[in-house]
Parts: structure tokens; sequence; C-alpha cells
């Protein structure tokens, strides 16, 4: 049933998802979440169950379910909720913005590394404790930060994200805290700061090791009393904000070469988590991957289903320097030109310094080159003439047995085309 429910999904595209699950039975329950998860990955979708475990609701989340309703159900929330994920919006801007608000589709892995910082989420986001973030660049740092956010009591309030290192540090004073007119030459009314802009709300400071020492200081006040000043007023203003700070650096040895200071550290520090490389969970590569594959086949429009066995231990050979970022990079670019229903191992766009010499024979080599390049002129021919096999067939000089058994070895369907517009 789950099953024809996500061929539905994928066939029809709805704008809006309302699944109802009407008692708890663990093991139904987490195959309908592996089923499900890519299934949903771009659609808004309200969820109805008879049941409260915490753990249960935070896993339909991770569905990208924007809200959970638990009988009895008021028929005014439920509409209410229904039409303001709809929006009024088309279904592209919609999956867009609800796929940025909760970023808790990528919180994808089993590993025991990853599993051990993800349990943190809910008590983290229950609190209104500083949370301090580390990792290396593109290990998810901010899906985390959105995720305590979305799932704690100022989900409602603004998440507010202020990358400091890509601020110039002349300037970064005036980005978080604002100033008043004239308080430096062309200033020429008062602004407010991102911290007045996350009031109620969560601030999440990333690369905060690329603070000043002059920041750091005025940020320590404002973590321990609550209270800032606009750049050239007198006056104190209040904040009530959640702090969640993400440093790729060893925040650490910042500390001991007198980088950064100690008392902000500890401030900083209530709550620690660590995410590791991809290199050391090598374990969730085929999830990731897998759900990117989908995710990026359906925004492209693509029938990219699978990955070949080569393909996939190609993946799983790469050190993956950039973490989560590149293989969602790599899969993305990979999607745009794969002309198959599973990808192969010549399908993977990586770059070529990164791929493994002498993994095939120049036989093998040569055969997958041809193939490809079969594959990617017959859909171009295809699409061209809107999927007319006959015209396609002469363009490419063959007779139309000949051509419709490349589109058979390849399985290429003509209907993919006939809808398509050109131009």
């Amino acid at each position: 049933m789950v099953r024809g429910l996500v061929h539905s999904i994928r066939r029809e595209h709805p704008d809006l998802v309302i699944l109802v699950l009407y008692r708890k039975n663990p093991k139904a329950l987490d195959e309908f979440v592996s089923i499900m998860r890519d299934a949903l990955v771009a659609l808004p979708t309200l969820a109805v169950v008879n049941w409260r475990d915490p753990d249960d609701l935070v896993e339909l989340l991770r569905l990208t379910v924007e809200e959970v309703l638990i009988p009895p159900i008021d028929l005014v929330r439920f509409l209410n909720s229904a039409r303001k994920m709809l929006g009024g919006e088309n279904d592209r801007t919609l999956t867009k913005r609800l796929k940025e608000k909760l970023g808790l589709g990528n919180l994808i892995g089993s590993s025991p590394a990853f599993v051990s910082e993800l349990k943190k989420i809910p008590p983290a986001a229950r609190s209104d404790a500083t949370v301090l973030i580390s990792g290396e660049t593109g290990t998810g740092k901010g899906l985390f930060a959105r995720a305590i956010h979305y799932l704690s009591g100022r989900s409602e309030k603004a998440f507010i994200t202020v990358n400091c290192g890509a601020i110039p540090l002349e300037l970064v004073e005036n980005e978080l805290f604002g100033h008043v007119r004239g308080a430096f030459t062309g200033a020429m009314s008062s602004e407010s700061g991102l911290v007045q802009e996350a009031n109620d709300g969560t601030l999440f400071l990333d690369e905060i090791d690329c603070l000043s020492p002059v920041i750091q200081v005025k940020l320590l006040r404002l973590l321990q009393e609550k209270e800032y000043k606009r750049l050239g007023s007198a006056k104190i203003e209040s904040a009530n904000i959640r702090t969640i700070a993400a440093a790729s650096s060893n925040l650490e040895e910042a500390l001991e070469d007198g980088r950064f200071r100690g008392d902000l550290f500890y401030r900083l520090n209530v709550i620690r988590m660590h995410l590791p490389p991809l290199r050391d969970r090598k374990e969730d590569i085929p999830a990731l991957a897998l759900h990117f594959l989908r995710s990026y086949s359906y925004q492209f429009k693509k029938e990219v289903t699978n990955f070949a066995p080569k393909a996939l231990s190609l993946l799983l050979e790469h050190d993956w320097p950039g973490n989560i970022r590149e293989l969602e990079n790599t899969i993305e670019r990979s999607v745009v030109f794969c002309g198959n229903n599973v990808m192969q191992e010549c399908d993977i766009m990586m770059p070529q310094h990164q791929k493994k010499i002498a993994r095939r024979t120049l036989k093998e080599e040569k055969t997958c080159i041809i193939e490809n390049f079969e594959r990617e002129y017959i859909v171009c021919c295809l699409r061209a003439h809107r999927g007319n096999i006959s015209k396609a067939a002469s363009e490419a000089g063959k007779d139309r047995r000949a051509f419709w058994e490349l589109m058979r070895r390849y399985q290429i369907s003509a209907k993919d085309f006939r809808n398509q517009f050109i131009g």
C-alpha cells in the first residue's frame, strides 16, 4: 500500500500530501519512513497520528513533514495548517520554501558517530541553552542548527544566519547590532542589525572563529546580559534570542593561541555537538547519495532511480574532502547528464583528478564512453522531435527498428518526450 502511494505521488505531483496513521506499529513505521523519505523530500506534507511518541514525531519531521496533528483534530486548525502550507504559492516556490525552512530531510545517516549527535537535537531544542557545533566545512552544521530551531518553542520566530567569515571585519559590528543616524559617514538613517531581526528567535553564528577580539567582547555581553548597543548609540537595548554557533576550525586550538576568548568559548560551549566528516561515516554514503539522486531526479524531471554497483563503489572509494556538500554537488551534476534509469560508473561526474586510475581496462573504458554517447545522442534526437521515433531515427541515420533497439537497450521511452516544449 505504501509503495503504491509512493508511485501515485511521483506520478501526480500533488500540491499537498496528508498522511493519516491510525495506530502505532514500530516495524510498519520504520518501513513507512524508509520508503516515504525519498518520495516526500520535495512535497509539503501534513501528518495526522494518534500517538505521542517524541522519537516517532522527530522521524516524521525528518521526512519534511511540516506539521503533525494528534486527534482530536480541530477542524479550523487543520484547514489553517493546510492553507498555510499551500500559501497561494506554486508548487516549486512552496517546495523551495519548505526545504529551506525545515532542512530536516537531509539529516540522513545511521552510523554510530552521526546518530549519537542526532540524538542531541530533541533535548537541545527543548532548552534555550547555547549550542556550539563543530565540524569540517560541508558536514551539515547549518542543517543541525535549523533542526534545533524548528523543533524548539521559537520555531514560529525568525532563524537568522550570520556567516561571520563572509563579512568584512570592519562591518561585522554594524551587521550584528545596527547603527543610529550619524554613527558614521553615510549613516543617513538608523538601521537595526541582525540581532534585532532574530529577536524572540534564533541567531546562528557560522564560522564564529573568524570574529575579531573586539566583536568577541560585545558578543560575550550579548550572551551574558542579553543586551547590546547600536553603533553610535548610548542606549542599551535588550535581545531575547537563542544563540547557536558553529566553527570549522578547532576552537580549542584558537583558545590556546589566544585568538579566541576563553570566557566566550565557555559561554558558547554549553551544549556541544561535533559532526564527523563523511570519510569517517562512509556507511552513510549510499543512503545520502540515493537521497540526493531521487531529489534531483524529481527536480529535473528525470527517471534516474538508482546506482549501478560500480557507480556506488566509486562513491565509496572517494574521501570527500568537501563532505556532504561535495557529495550533493557531484550527484546533482551527474543527474543532469545521466541519460539512463540507473546511474552507471561513467555517469558520475567527478573531477578527473579525483577518480581512481586504472579501475577498468582500455576496452571497458571505451565501451562505457561509447554507451554514454549513444544514450545522450538518442535522448537529444527524441527531444528534438518530441518523441517521434521515425523522425528521430531518420536524423540519426538509422532505420526505425535499429533505432528502437537502441532505445530498448538503454531503457529510453519515447513517451517521456512527447509533452516537452522546445525552446
